[in-house]
């Protein structure tokens, strides 16, 4: 079965709960953005190393940055003329690595065994 840590929310959520998750998965809904978030569940990059391991121009890394880093799933840490990313905590961490999970089992690129769980 997929680890899946559930948390008890109250029902109805709070308005202001419902929007601040509609503007996370707002932000997260551009491929590139994905692919930076990616870059970063296991490291803290710069801007010119996502540029280099994600193949994307300089300008639209930095502008896709900026989408995440604005819906508070990045932090941003300046070491001179540098600036390195990471995801904002493992809640942010969790929700992309569930996403992308469950993204591979809709695909059809688990094991058999596991899409009947």
């Amino acid at each position: 079965m997929c680890p899946v840590k559930r948390h008890e929310i109250a029902f109805p959520p709070a308005a202001n709960q419902l929007d601040v998750a509609a503007g996370l998965f707002r932000a997260m809904a551009d491929p590139t953005r994905l692919l930076l978030m990616v870059a970063l569940l296991r490291a803290e990059l710069s801007v010119g190393e996502l540029v280099e391991r994600c193949g994307r121009p300089q300008s639209t890394v930095s502008r896709q940055l900026a989408v995440l880093r604005q819906a508070g799933l990045l932090t941003a840490r300046r070491d001179g003329a540098h600036v390195h990313y990471r995801l904002t905590n493992i809640h942010v961490a969790d929700m992309l690595t569930q996403a992308l999970g469950h993204a591979e089992h809709l695909a059809g690129n688990l094991p058999h065994d596991h899409a009947s769980e």
